[in-house]
C-alpha cells in the first residue's frame, strides 16, 4: 500500500490518517552533548481536495440559541397583542394631563367616547339687527337668527349694534331662545391698528370686513372685539379682546403658513393680571387645573368642532368663565378680571406687649397694636403668653368703615379679649 507525502492512503483520505495529523506530536530531541540540545520542528500540509470532515461533537449541548429565539418570540408576540388591544390612536386621544405652567402644550379631551347632539337656539334681539358673536365667534347673519351649539354645554353670547351698547348674556344647556336688550349710548371712538405677516391679510371685526393689512382707522368702540385675520396659503387666527376703558388697539399677528386642514385647535389664553390659574372643565363637568397663564399665555387645544370650556380665577379678582366654539385652527383670548371690591375697616389691638399675637396666622408686632385697615368679615386670632404658658384662639369681627377695637388681658386664669363698645 502506497502512501502519499501528505499521509493519505493511495492518494484518499482517511479518518485516522487525519487523527495522526491533527495529534500534536512530540519534539524529536537529538541528544548530543550534556549542555546542548538540538529542536526539529515538524510540519505538516492539509489536502486541498477535502470539501468537509464530519465528526460528531462530545460534550455539554448548548441551548443559548434556543433561549434567544423563545424570549425574542415572547417580546415579539407580547408587542403585537399590545398594538392590537390597545392602538396608538386611543393614546393620541386621552383626556389631558395637569400641565405646568411653563409647558405649553395641552391634548383635546376624548371626543371619541361621546356622540356630540346639538340643538338649535333663536336670537332675537330689540332693537332687531344686532350682529350676534356666539361663544367668541361672529353669527354670519343679524337678529333675528339662530344657531347650533353643542347640547351638553351653556356659554355667552354677546349683541353687539351700532349706537347702541353691547349686551352680555350667558346660557344654559337646556335654553333654546335667546333674547338681548339694547340701550343707546354714545359710542366713542376707537383707534385701531393692525399689522400682520404676511401683509395683505384680510381684517373682520366681529364679521364685518375692514380691509388689509396693515390697516389704521377708527370705529366705534365696544365693549369687546372678535378680530379675524385671513391670508391666502395660511390658517386664519381670531383674536378676542376686550376694549374696556382704552382709546387704542394695536394688534400685530403672524400667521402660520399652510392649507392642510387640521384637526385640532390651539388656543392661547391671555390673562390680566398674569400668572392667573386657568382651568379647562372636562366631559364629567369637573374643573382640572391647566396651569397658570403666565407672560405669553398658556396653550390649550381642543378638536375643531368641538366646544371648549376655560376659568381664569386670581387673589383678589373675580373669576372668568369662557366658551369658545373652536371653529378656527388658531385663537388668541384675552380675560380680563375684575378687581373684588373688598370692604375693609379698621382694627385696633391693645394689651401687653409680652403677649404674641397671631392674625389669619400672620405674627403681629409687639401690642399694643395701633389702627390697621384689615378686610372686613371675621379673622381667626390666637394668643399666647410666654410667661403663663396660656393661650387664646377664637375670631374677632372687622366691621365696614369702622374702627373695632379689642383689648386684651392675661392672668394665671388665663387669657381674655374684649371688644371696647365705643371703638377707642
Amino acid at each position: 500500500m502506497s502512501q502519499s507525502d501528505d499521509g493519505r492512503k493511495n492518494g484518499s483520505a482517511d479518518m485516522s490518517d487525519w487523527a495522526a495529523i491533527n495529534t500534536v506530536q512530540p519534539t524529536e530531541i537529538k541528544q548530543g552533548d550534556a549542555s546542548t540540545s538540538t529542536v526539529k520542528a515538524q510540519t505538516y500540509s492539509i489536502p486541498q481536495d477535502v470539501q468537509s470532515i464530519d465528526f460528531k461533537p462530545t460534550g455539554y449541548r448548548s441551548y443559548t440559541g434556543l433561549l434567544v429565539l423563545g424570549a425574542v418570540v415572547l417580546v415579539g408576540g407580547g408587542l403585537y397583542y399590545g398594538y392590537e388591544m390597545y392602538p396608538t390612536t386611543a393614546l393620541e386621544n386621552q383626556k389631558p394631563v395637569l400641565l405646568s405652567s411653563t409647558q405649553k402644550l395641552d391634548r383635546p379631551v376624548d371626543t371619541k367616547s361621546r356622540q356630540v347632539i346639538e340643538r338649535t337656539i333663536e336670537f332675537t334681539s330689540q332693537p332687531p339687527g344686532a350682529r350676534v358673536i356666539l361663544n367668541g365667534n361672529p353669527l354670519p347673519e343679524v337678529t333675528p337668527t339662530q344657531a347650533k351649539v353643542s347640547s351638553d354645554i351653556g356659554g355667552q353670547v354677546r349683541f353687539s349694534l351700532s349706537g347702541y351698547a353691547d349686551t352680555f348674556a350667558s346660557f344654559r344647556d337646556s335654553e333654546t331662545k335667546i333674547d338681548g336688550i339694547l340701550k343707546q349710548t354714545e359710542h366713542k371712538a376707537l383707534e385701531l391698528q393692525v399689522e400682520s405677516r404676511p401683509l395683505g391679510a384680510r381684517i373682520f371685526i366681529d364679521g364685518i370686513a375692514l380691509g388689509e393689512s396693515p390697516l389704521k382707522t377708527k370705529i366705534e368702540r365696544h365693549a369687546q372685539v372678535a378680530l379675524k385675520l385671513e391670508a391666502k396659503g395660511h390658517y386664519p387666527h381670531v383674536i378676542i379682546v376686550p376694549i374696556g376703558d382704552r382709546d387704542a388697539l394695536n394688534i400685530g399677528e403672524t400667521l402660520l403658513a399652510g392649507v392642510t386642514p387640521r384637526t385640532q385647535g390651539n388656543i392661547s389664553v391671555v390673562t390680566q393680571p398674569e400668572n392667573a390659574m386657568i382651568e379647562r372643565k372636562n366631559l364629567e363637568g369637573l374643573w382640572l387645573k391647566a396651569g397658570r397663564s403666565g407672560f405669553e399665555g398658556i396653550k390649550l387645544v381642543q378638536n375643531i368642532g368641538m366646544p371648549i370650556s376655560f376659568r381664569a380665577s386670581a387673589d383678589g379678582y373675580e373669576t372668568k368663565v369662557f366658551t369658545l366654539d373652536v371653529d378656527a385652527p388658531f385663537y388668541t383670548v384675552n380675560l380680563v378680571l375684575n378687581e373684588l371690591k373688598v370692604e375693609r375697616g379698621d382694627l385696633q389691638l391693645n394689651g401687653a406687649k409680652t403677649l404674641m399675637v397671631f392674625l389669619d396666622s400672620e405674627e403681629l408686632d409687639a401690642l399694643p397694636q395701633l389702627a390697621k385697615q384689615r378686610k372686613a368679615g371675621l379673622h381667626n386670632i390666637v394668643v399666647v403668653d410666654p410667661k403663663t404658658r396660656k393661650r387664646l384662639k377664637t375670631k374677632v369681627a372687622v366691621i365696614a368703615n369702622q374702627m373695632t377695637t379689642y383689648q386684651l388681658s392675661s392672668d394665671e386664669s388665663g387669657i381674655t379679649l374684649q371688644q371696647e363698645p365705643d371703638g377707642r
